[in-house]
């Protein structure tokens, strides 16, 4: 009489008259084999010194990705407030009011410049996500584009132009300045582009919004980038070749002289950008010495043009300050005007401190250059104790300020005191990272670094220090404390002065490392090693 088989049964039949069970070892279900059952090791494992287990196994049925269906979702419905206003309203709309305006219509960049989600050129999905705007760009159209800047007029744009432009105008402009009201790139730089969009000035603006939105993944606009750059130099050399005095420009050509420097300043901020090659020194230089052939100063300028010269005063100032903290090859003699005490001056929205700071930064730097040339004197030494007593000096806490704005400049500007502090006793003394006080400055430092904000590139220069001077080998966790923060702000805009800081903190890390007596060794490992990289 047979039997019917019921499927999951407890029993079933295999080889020749062997019985097999479920309630084996998994050892013995796996080899196809009767298991004797004892516990907890079977007489089978036993035997072979296998591992033997009784324990219950799930096995899942593969997930397949379901097809989305479309729904139909109802009208949003809302309570909308209509406003009865005619053009008489606005007439008396102060500047204050336009800048209140600007602010609370301007895209989240308290993070990571991010695409807007409308973009589709090839562009990566994970981009989109990095910081999601609170609120997102509008739609671009072959309509003028409006509403971009304070004061600046409509622009009948292409839609690639307008799109870069106003990407430039809204996402890139916060990251490049502390002080969102003062803003000089907004306030300055693009003004003076939209007077005149047939200019160089502009080319130069779409070409390094072009540039940042490929350094963040986006190739699509990889052409964009040189044609603008191309048709920027053209321009550029058009415009100089009637000009018989760069001087005279400044005081005669008002227009000119604007786009020359503005575009001066934009191929210099396109190179850092992108690589941070030798070439934006050459930019640099050229406007240096263009606004330097006037003996009259930044005040005898006409009115459209004393903003801009003051700011790319402070912008070539700013990197030729630093780099010259990495590159000795690169000193010059410092033309900061030492007697700007203002709290809104272009340079301190560009750097975060107060302009006698960076003067003393300068300060350091031609004392080390006299110390190569010179022979050590008294004079020497009170000079260097005078630049260490007033960094002291300039000691304010954020608790001072009074309010969240001041106190981040306050932060900023404390980071940077220290890090002169650091690069005074390395560059001068050639302290090592092992020095008592070089570690006090040090472990302050970092501390410092963990609470100031990545929304700009302020810190680059602080981290730079710190890492390579004030870093001792055996310290794995200030290692892994500057990667992050470089890593964080890389992730910000992709900047290539980053991604080149990064590789010489590490160059000089593995340098430490390989022999002791790099260990001690204070600001003579950088140098004649690094070139022309731009730490501002």
């Amino acid at each position: 009489m047979g039997h019917a088989a019921r499927p999951g049964g407890a029993r079933r039949r295999s080889r020749a008259g062997e019985v097999r069970t479920r309630s084996g070892c998994w050892k013995c279900r796996e080899r196809r084999v009767k298991c004797p059952e004892q516990r907890p090791i079977c007489g089978h494992c036993e035997r072979l010194g296998f591992v033997c287990t009784y324990d219950v196994r799930l096995s899942w049925q593969t997930v397949q990705k379901a097809e989305p269906r479309r729904r139909k979702t109802a009208p949003r419905v809302q309570d909308w407030m209509f406003l009865n206003t005619v053009s008489e309203d606005f007439v008396d709309t102060d500047l204050f009011d336009l800048f209140l305006w600007d602010d609370l219509s301007s895209c989240d960049t308290s993070s990571v410049i991010s695409t807007p989600s409308h973009l589709s050129r090839g562009s990566s999905p994970s981009l989109s996500t990095l910081s999601p705007s609170s609120s997102p760009l509008p739609t671009y159209t072959e309509t003028p584009c409006q509403d971009i800047a304070p004061y600046i007029p409509p622009l009948a744009l292409s839609k690639d132009d307008a799109y870069l432009w106003e990407y430039f105008a809204t996402c890139v402009t916060p990251q490049c300045s502390l002080d969102n009201i003062t803003n000089p790139y907004r306030n300055v730089v693009l003004r003076i582009a939209a007077s005149s969009p047939q200019g160089p000035l502009f080319q130069c603006i779409i070409g390094a919004s072009a540039n940042q939105l490929h350094n963040l993944g986006h190739k699509g606009f990889e052409a964009k980038i040189w044609h603008s750059r191309a048709n920027a130099l053209a321009l550029l050399r058009r415009g100089m070749e009637g000009q018989v005095s760069l001087t005279d420009t400044l005081h005669t050509d008002y227009d000119s002289a604007a786009q020359i420097l503005g575009s001066a300043v934009m191929l210099c901020f396109s190179e850092i950008l992108q690589d941070c090659s030798e070439t934006w020194t050459a930019h640099a230089d050229f406007a240096l010495s263009y606004l330097q052939r006037d003996d009259g100063g930044t005040q005898t300028l006409a009115p459209v043009l004393r903003d801009l010269a003051q700011f790319s005063v402070s912008y070539f100032t700013y990197h030729r300050v630093l780099v010259a903290t990495a590159s000795p090859r690169l000193f010059t003699r410092s033309v900061i005007a030492r007697k700007e005490t203002s709290r809104t001056t272009p340079l301190r929205s560009l750097t975060g401190c107060p302009d006698r700071l960076l003067a003393l930064i300068a300060d350091v730097t031609e004392l080390a250059y006299e110390q190569e040339t010179l022979e050590l004197t008294d004079e020497f030494a009170h000079r260097r104790n005078s630049i260490e007593r007033e960094l002291h000096e300039l000691y304010q806490p954020a608790t001072s300020a009074p309010d969240a704005e001041e106190a981040e400049f306050n932060h900023v500007a404390e980071l940077k005191r220290l890090t002169t502090l650091l690069y005074l006793h390395s560059r001068i003394d050639n302290a090592g990272p092992r020095e008592p006080h070089v570690m006090r400055l040090t472990a302050r430092i970092l501390q410092l670094l963990k609470g100031i904000s990545l929304r700009t590139n302020t810190i680059l220069w602080s981290l730079f220090i710190v890492a390579t001077l004030g870093v001792r080998p055996e310290s794995d966790g200030d290692r892994n404390l500057v990667i992050e923060r470089l890593a964080a702000l890389q992730q910000t805009r992709q900047l290539g002065n980053v991604r080149k800081a990064r590789q010489i903190i590490e160059d000089v890390w593995r340098t430490r490392d390989l022999k002791a007596s790099h260990a001690t060794r204070g600001w003579s490992i950088l140098t004649d090693k690094y070139g022309t990289i731009s730490l501002a």
